[in-house]
């Protein structure tokens, strides 16, 4: 007989049994519970409460004659239940009454060790207490029992215990231990909780919580219903066998599991229960958790998935869960995802899944349009175009001694860059060199991409569990997303797209070449896989789409993905090996022989989880050059795509050849990607960059040895490598790079001090200190020479050691770090360095200039001089001959007594010393004659008594030595130097020399003048502290030249700089006829004729004592004709506003913007008769916007560009250049400047313009007589003067109301430029009110785009004529 075994727990509240007859149960001073009447033959089933209660005692095993507690006792009061014949069954006895009787005597027989129930429990569930007395008090609240605060009723059965707190209404249910049994297989419940089976109980409504300890492994069917109050369930660790159906009661639940194993199916509802519960949450929390799958067909609400630690989700798990909402995030814990685990959770709007989750195919990851997700994470080494900017150089690494960039790093190598650094590994003296090869590349954008796609049904499974695969077709997927966002979207890039998806016998493919990211996304997702693989069906497709392009001017690609071996013709129909391979060999080979620009298509392919098999022989067949890519994991399978895709924008491959005096060792051969390859007998390492992407950074290192020779290493310069390393890409020589040098054996090595070469004036008092009159004698004060300085030249690889850089360029501070010292019989010297300049700058041309020191009271440096003839003299002795016009002399170090190759030089870098010998090379020492008339003139404005001449600066000016950037510690001594020409010996060659000067001054100053007379001067800065070596001012002098005899203030002067001679220049009429000059302007004043210069050298003054007076020049004969003028008529708008609705009148406006108003107020008749669209210009594209305009404008003669050929249209227009402009539409040529402004002097290049701006009335200058000519152009100022060359004059008080005008924030009445905006921005009618305008009318603005376009047009047309 089939039995089910229900274990009934009754609330010993509820068991008021009626005792008639019975004595009560007395154990320790208790009352005992009540013994049950006895049944009566005339009601024999009084106690029948369920069909077929066969099954209730099939196992109860209760025998009452073994009870021990109190808790078998009254469980044994489910006989109540019990018909009479089951009760003589089960009891054995003869009759009712004899059952009964056995009954009674057993409880009899048990008073004794029976304990009565708990009334209450405390808040430690293990204290109990009764409702009558305590043993002591309450161990919670110390309370008696009539005085017991506990609210909480405890009641247990065999394998739970329900706690109810009577305040809270709160009732847990504690399920302690396992409590069901297995009968064919399926786990059967209990519910004795269940008051609709088991009368009088009701403990299931009062049940608000569920605890399952740990020890708990199995939870039977339908073990929760009839709990209408539950909210609450936390399942422990140890549950591994799950029923169905847990639930029964309309409640609302959140459920917590961590057990290992958790069944989606127990959520489900019990056949026949028909309840409407609702999952609020379902939390899972156990690292080593598989949640295994729920069956299709989900009859419950879960509502929030909280996924906090599991091990995976098998397929199916979650299917079709339609409540389920919001996001999902899958914890780093999960190895893997089941196919179809989420299929059909339509109202989940994210998945989050980390990249170390494996993924089987599932519809829910395909559909963006319902889900709103993308899988984002999944895997590593996405395909990516950023490491290194298209327009980004590669660096050589810092650090090397020799380092080089590549010959040809420009695009029409394909962007290609190489670089090659080398460096001896450990010290500068080691045997062995490091040596690193970087290399990147750009490729030129416009690629035609088509991606064949593997939809056959095994791609649904994940690929390689072992190798932690996901899903091949989640793989896929989520890949082709990411690598079409970086085609069709990376800046600089106009490639296409083209999808073919194959199964069996069908294909599906875009609609030809697509170029938005969401058409990829759409095809990938709407397709699912099924069917078997059929490449022959794919090829076709792939040869169709590239055939039917409409532009086949670009290079065709096909990326052909798949993970399996074809099986299918075709036709669809099975094949065999050589059937198979027929077609793949016919249908791969049409492909790839689709040309386009002379390129052959080029095919690539990717395997998936196929490594070793059949698979790769066929892919070979469709494949260029049978080059394919596979993955065993997901990793792999990305970094496959990212090659595929390498290999078609460049196959790049470098070779460099390993120097003779060097063996490679093989085993430091380093990538960061691709393959490298040494071939001992050619010493040729190859390094293959097949699949390589562009814009990243790939770097290959390796270690060889120097070669001993005869035993021993050879010290001098070794070439790391015989030649430059060559990149080649199919074959062809794209780039190269030349070989590091290491130099070996650096003590060797010197360290050379040069004299900074010196120019003076002679004639000098003050000099240094360091000369010594003789053998042990002591300085002398001075004797007219400068202080010297010296150059230190250092090895390169000195150099690239203090700078991390082989340059030179940028001085390094030696004096810290270098000495020099002498040591040889017991003398012994010692020299340190100081910067020329202590407390400024002393670099020149790039390096710093020092001083030679002598350490302590040692002698110091003195100098040797030889003259052209060989003449040697020492400092101390030397005289420069009086009187002689220039006199050159090499310089050297005196070495006196010392001998000189014993000088050692020590250098500290890093707190290494590294020890030198040392050179000294020759420097130039040039003097300046002086005639003996000379006067040296302070600069501090005052009049030399002497000379009469007098000079001023700035106070703010600093001064440098012979024109380097070495600054004077000591300025007190920089005087004007003034003198007379030096006279040659003939007076009739100076008298030539004199004539062929003054005529020269003359052409310069374009003066017509009567009986001319001139005097000469030379004049330049030397510092008198220093023996006269010349100095620069940063700063312009002011200088004031006494008036000749006979003349004042009345006559005019013209002085006339000789800018490119000096006392070494060899005056000769030809050289004088081709010298650079410039007419200064000037000005008289009481003490002479005033001018600034801000260089020196020969000057001219020229006068007449006739009164001739001034002649300009003629201006610009050469210039055309001035075409017709601008519309003067129309007041139309000219300029428009920003998009954010101001105007900005004091902003700066551009060159090619000012270009286009001209270009729209030009009259009509003017516009055709100049129209053009060509330029010279190098920034002035055909198609840019102001190409018409620039190009009109430029071929009037109004505007003109640089004299590097641009025209800058983007620069802003300084005020001289927008005057110049406006100008130009006018007859200049007469007018003459009259000095009105304080900063535009006479033969400026715009002078002329200003003047005539000046006398038209366009321009007036700033309140302080300023013009300000380089100055940027406000709008404002612009508008200002385009209207007064249209003749427009709009004054504030007769404008329009603002309510019919545009306005603007930013431009207020009251401001100085209102009116003049307005007129820039209004269209509009006018009357004339004496000399201002009087506004009419608001006239519809001019759609001057339109306009243009109309323009363009009309002359683009067929004679000119405006086409309909």
């Amino acid at each position: 007989m089939k039995r089910r075994f229900f274990t009934v727990l009754f609330s010993l509240m509820l068991i008021l049994i009626t005792t008639v007859g019975a004595s009560a149960l007395n154990v320790a001073g208790v009352e005992g519970p009540d013994i049950p009447t006895m049944p009566t033959e005339t009601d024999p089933t009084v106690y029948t409460t369920i069909e077929e209660i066969e099954n209730a005692i099939s196992e109860a095993q209760i025998n009452l004659t073994e009870a021990q507690n109190a808790r078998t006792f009254w469980q044994a009061e489910f006989l109540k239940a019990l018909t009479n014949e089951l009760r003589l069954t089960y009891l054995q006895a003869d009759s009712v009454l004899d059952a009964w009787e056995d009954w009674i005597a057993a409880l009899e027989e048990q008073k004794e060790t029976i304990q009565p129930p708990p009334q209450c429990i405390c808040t430690d569930r293990e204290y109990a207490c009764t409702n009558e007395e305590f043993d002591e008090s309450c161990p919670v609240c110390s309370n008696n029992a009539e005085e017991c605060l506990c609210p909480r009723e405890l009641v247990r059965g065999d394998f739970w215990e329900f706690i109810y707190d009577t305040n809270t209404k709160e009732g847990t249910l504690y399920i302690t231990d396992n409590h069901s049994l297995q009968e064919e297989g399926q786990l059967i419940g209990f519910w004795p909780w269940d008051s609709t089976i088991y009368e009088g109980t009701n403990i299931g409504s009062k049940v608000t919580k569920i605890l399952v300890d740990d020890n708990v492994t199995r939870l039977g069917n339908y073990m929760f219903h009839n709990m209408p109050n539950l909210s609450s369930i936390e399942i422990g660790s140890g549950v591994e066998i799950w029923g169905t159906g847990l639930f029964g009661s309309n409640c609302s639940v959140d459920i917590t599991v961590k057990s290992s194993v958790f069944s989606v199916a127990a959520l489900n509802k019990a056949d026949g229960i028909n309840s409407d519960y609702t999952i609020k949450s379902l939390t899972l929390d156990n690292n080593n958790m598989t949640v295994v799958e729920g069956g299709i067909n989900k009859n419950f609400n879960l509502e929030k998935l909280n996924l906090v630690n599991i091990k995976e989700i098998e397929e199916y798990a979650f299917e079709n869960c339609l409540a389920l909402k919001g996001e999902i995030q899958i914890p780093d814990s999960c190895v893997s995802i089941g196919a179809n685990a989420f299929d059909g959770c339509t109202n989940i709007t994210n998945i989050s899944v980390p990249k170390t989750t494996q993924l089987g195919y599932s519809d829910i990851f395909q559909n963006d349009e319902v889900l709103n997700i993308r899988m984002e994470g999944i895997l590593d080494g996405k395909f990516s175009l950023g490491e290194v900017s298209q327009d980004e150089e590669l660096t050589v690494p810092d650090g090397w001694y020799d380092s080089h960039l590549g010959e040809k790093n420009t695009t029409e190598y394909n962007g290609t860059q190489v670089t090659k650094a080398g460096r001896w590994k450990s010290g500068t003296d080691d045997t062995v060199a490091e040596v690193e090869l970087q290399f990147s590349y750009s490729k030129t954008p416009g690629m035609d991409f088509v991606f064949v796609l593997d939809y056959s049904e095994s791609m649904a499974s994940i690929g390689n569990e072992a190798e932690d695969m996901d899903s091949k077709f989640a793989n896929m997927q989520s890949k082709v997303l990411d690598v079409a966002e970086e085609l069709l979207t990376k800046e600089g890039y106009d490639n296409r797209i083209a999808l073919i998806s194959f199964g069996t016998e069908r294909i599906n493919s875009t609609d030809g070449f697509i170029t938005e990211t969401s058409d990829v996304d759409n095809f990938v997702k709407s397709k699912t896989p099924q069917g078997q693989t059929n490449y022959s069906v794919a090829l076709k497709g792939a040869a169709d789409i590239i055939k039917d392009r409409t532009d086949a001017s670009r290079e065709a690609v096909v990326i052909f993905i798949s993970d399996g071996i074809p099986n299918t013709l075709l036709d669809g129909k099975r094949g065999t090996v050589e059937q198979i391979t027929e077609e793949l060999t016919l249908y791969g080979q049409e492909l790839r022989e689709i040309q386009q620009n002379g390129e052959l298509t080029k095919v690539f392919g990717v395997l998936q989880n196929v490594s070793g098999t059949d698979a790769e022989a066929y892919m070979q067949l469709v494949c260029t050059d049978g080059l394919f890519f596979t993955a065993q994991d997901t990793e792999e399978f990305s970094d496959a795509v990212n090659k595929a895709i390498g290999a078609a924008l460049g196959r790049y491959v470098i070779t460099d050849v390993v120097n003779a005096d060097f063996t490679l060792n093989e085993s430091t051969l380093q990538a960061s990607y691709g393959e490298v390859n040494y071939d001992e007998s050619t010493r040729t390492i190859t390094w293959d960059l097949t699949g390589a992407l562009p814009y990243n950074k790939y770097t290959l290192r390796f270690e060889q040895s120097l070669n001993k020779v005869n035993g021993e290493y050879s010290a001098g310069l070794f070439d790391t490598n015989d030649g430059d390393a060559i990149v080649r890409e199919a074959g062809e020589t794209v780039n190269s790079v030349e070989t590091p040098v290491l130099p070996r054996d650096l003590d060797k090595a010197e360290v050379v001090i040069t004299p900074a070469d010196i120019t003076i004036y002679m004639g000098a008092d003050g000099g240094y200190e360091s000369v010594i009159p003789g053998e042990g004698g002591t300085a002398q004060e001075n004797n007219g020479l400068p202080e010297p300085g010296y150059y230190i030249t250092l090895p390169d690889w000195v150099n690239a050691k203090l700078q991390g850089d082989k340059d030179t360029s940028g001085a390094v501070d030696l004096s810290s770090i270098l000495t020099f010292t002498y040591d040889v019989d017991r003398e012994s010297r010692a020299w340190k360095l100081e910067r020329y300049h202590k407390d400024g700058d002393s670099e020149a041309y790039d390096r710093y200039v020092y001083r030679l020191v002598p350490v302590a009271d040692q002698v110091n440096v003195r100098l040797e001089f030889k003259d052209e003839n060989g003449n040697i003299t020492t400092s101390e002795s030397f005289a420069p001959a009086p009187g002689t016009l220039y006199q050159e002399y090499t310089m050297t170090i005196y070495a006196g007594a010392l001998e000189q190759n014993q000088v050692n030089a020590s250098i500290t870098i890093g707190g290494k010393a590294y020890e030198f010998d040392v050179k000294v090379e020759l420097g130039k020492l040039s003097i300046r004659g002086v005639t003996g008339e000379e006067d040296t003139v302070s600069l501090d404005g005052g009049v030399s008594t002497e000379s009469g001449f007098a000079a001023s600066v700035p106070e703010d000016t600093t001064y440098t030595i012979n024109g380097s950037d070495i600054g004077l510690n000591d300025q007190s001594g920089v005087q004007l130097l003034v003198d007379e020409l030096v006279q040659h010996e003939d007076d009739d060659i100076t008298q030539q020399i004199f004539d062929a000067m003054t005529d020269r001054a003359l052409e310069a100053i374009s003066a017509e003048l009567g009986n001319v007379n001139t005097d000469f001067a030379y004049m330049n800065l030397v510092d008198t502290n220093n023996g006269n070596v010349y100095v620069t001012a940063n700063n312009p002098v002011t200088v004031t030249w006494p008036y000749p005899a006979g003349t004042d203030s009345n006559d005019t002067f013209y002085i006339v700089h000789f800018t490119d001679m000096n006392r070494g220049t060899n005056l000769t009429e030809g050289a004088i006829e081709s010298a650079d000059v410039e007419s200064l302007e000037t000005e008289n004043t009481e003490n002479g004729i005033r001018f600034t210069v801000n260089s020196f050298s020969p000057f001219v003054l020229v006068w007449s004592d006739e009164g001739g007076g001034w002649n300009p020049p003629d201006i610009d004969d050469d210039k055309p004709e001035k075409p017709g003028g601008l519309n003067t008529e129309d007041h139309v708008a000219y300029i428009i506003g920003y998009p954010d609705g101001e105007v900005k009148p004091e902003g700066n406006i551009t060159r090619a913007e000012v270009a286009t108003i001209f270009f729209r107020l030009l009259t009509d008749e003017t516009r055709d008769e100049y129209w053009s669209k060509t330029n010279s210009y190098t920034d002035v594209p055909a198609d840019s916007w102001f190409n018409n305009a620039i190009s009109t404008l430029s071929n009037m003669g109004i505007i003109d560009g640089y004299a590097d050929g641009s025209f800058r249209p983007d620069a802003p227009i300084t005020r001289a250049e927008f005057t110049k402009i406006a100008v130009s539409f006018f007859e200049y040529a007469d007018y003459v400047y009259e000095n009105t402004f304080t900063d535009v002097r006479s033969g400026s290049w715009y002078t002329q313009f200003i003047a005539a701006a000046v006398e038209i009335g366009l321009i007036e200058g700033y309140p302080d007589g300023t013009f300000r000519p380089d100055n940027y152009i406000t709008r404002a100022e612009a508008c200002t003067i385009v209207n007064r060359t249209l003749n427009r004059a709009p004054d504030e008080d007769h404008l329009l109301p603002e309510s019919v005008m545009i306005t603007w924030p930013d431009n207020q009445p009251g401001t100085w430029y209102y009116a003049d905006m307005q007129e820039a921005t209004n269209s509009h009618d006018y009357d004339w009110l004496g000399s201002i305008e009087d506004w009419t009318e608001k006239l519809e603005e001019r759609d001057w785009e339109a306009l243009e376009k109309l323009w363009s047009d009309s002359h683009d047309a067929p004679g000119g004529e405006v086409m309909g």
